[in-house]
Formats: C-alpha cells, sequence, structure tokens
C-alpha cells in the first residue's frame, strides 16, 4: 500500500533510469500531487473528512443508543418520535443503510458509465425513502450515513478510502457495546498498531511516533 501511494504522489528516487521505491509516512500521505489536485485550494478538509467517514456513524450509535443523555432535549424527543414503530436498534439501522450504500457503490463501479451515476442516485434515493416509508429505519440515520459516503469521496487515495470504508464497521461494533468509551478504545487501538507500521524500515508515523526521549 505504501508503495502504490507513493508511485501515485511522490517521485521516486531515480538510479541508473531504475525507479527506487522510497518509504512514506502517515504525514506524508497528503502531500501527494494527487492530494492537491482533489482538494483544490482547501487541502486541509481531506484529512478531516477521513476522519468523519472513520467515526461519525459510530458517533452517531454511541450518543443515540448508549448516551441519550448527552443529546438536547428537544432533539432526543426528536430521535424518540422518528423511531416509533421502527423495529430495529441503532445499530441495526445504520449498519443496513451502510451496507445498502456499499452495494450502490458496487452495482456503480460494474455499470457502464452513463448508468452508474444515474443507479447511484435513483437508487438511494429510493431505497431511502422506501425504508423510512416502511418504518425499518428511522429517517434521522440516512444523515450520518449520507455524509460519510460523501466523506469518503474526498479522500485522495484510493487505497487509503478502502481502508477507511472498511475500519468504520468495527467502530461501529464497539459504539453498539460500549459508546463513546468503545470508539476511544478502538481509536487508541488503531493508533497503537499504527505505531508499529513500518515502511521500509520507517515507522508509518514518523517524527510524531514512535516518541523517544533524547539523552
Amino acid at each position: 500500500m505504501f508503495l502504490r501511494v507513493r508511485s501515485a504522489g511522490m517521485s521516486p528516487i531515480c538510479s541508473n533510469g531504475i525507479r527506487t521505491p522510497q518509504p512514506i509516512s502517515f504525514i506524508e500521505l497528503p502531500s501527494s500531487s494527487r492530494f492537491w489536485r482533489a482538494s483544490g485550494r482547501l487541502p486541509l478538509p481531506s484529512p478531516t473528512f477521513g476522519l468523519t467517514a472513520l467515526l461519525l456513524e459510530s458517533m452517531y450509535i454511541a450518543v443515540t443508543q448508549v448516551h441519550q443523555e448527552l443529546l438536547p432535549t428537544p432533539l432526543a424527543f426528536a430521535v424518540a418520535r422518528s423511531r416509533i414503530g421502527v423495529p430495529l436498534p441503532v445499530f441495526a439501522e445504520v449498519i443496513v443503510m451502510a451496507l445498502i450504500i456499499e452495494v450502490l457503490r458496487e452495482a456503480a463501479i460494474r455499470l457502464p458509465g452513463y448508468l452508474s451515476q444515474t443507479i447511484s442516485i435513483v437508487g438511494a434515493l429510493v431505497i431511502g425513502q422506501a425504508v423510512v416509508q416502511a418504518s425499518l429505519i428511522s429517517a434521522p440515520v440516512i444523515v450520518p450515513v449520507a455524509v460519510v459516503a460523501l466523506a469518503s469521496f474526498t479522500v485522495p487515495q484510493y487505497e487509503l478510502a478502502l481502508t477507511v470504508r472498511f475500519l468504520r464497521f468495527p467502530a461501529m461494533f464497539g459504539a453498539a457495546m460500549l459508546g463513546l468509551f468503545g470508539v476511544t478504545t478502538y481509536v487508541l487501538l488503531l493508533l497503537i498498531h499504527m505505531t508499529k507500521l513500518r515502511s521500509f524500515g520507517v515507522a508509518f508515523l514518523s517524527p510524531l511516533a514512535p516518541f523517544h526521549m533524547s539523552k
């Protein structure tokens, strides 16, 4: 993954006409030319939207299913009213809608170009409206799922975006079981794992981690 990301943006060192692969760190990912082309004049929102795509759905589950006391009273009543008649818990609602979005994405990739956008837009509208009217999904769930779907498109590297799309599902399980504590624990486990990653012998989180006190 690191090599492919580097080759997509940063230029490797050439020696005698041979392209030599170079290490890359997490800090260098936004420095690739693809990042600047994707983000235009606003490079900062891309990492922010990446975190949104990773954690927004799990935060919604944690707040609405485990920590309802954190919601303002009018918002808590609005969410409760929208869930009248819905048989599924919030966690199952978010999982179902997230899987529907993933299915629509895969279908759009495999269809001809002139049909892919139509299928994505019409499919999302029709299915979303149908599940809400059938009282299978509450209306507020559509908002975080749609925001996550849009935010995932702002991640410039395809491999990184695919990783974010996959890692958000364990975060939802942690939020459903332990609430915000589960989300925080999951993020800490991710950071611990990232500190152990190496790209050609260089720490993936360098120079932020691992941190060594100077003598």
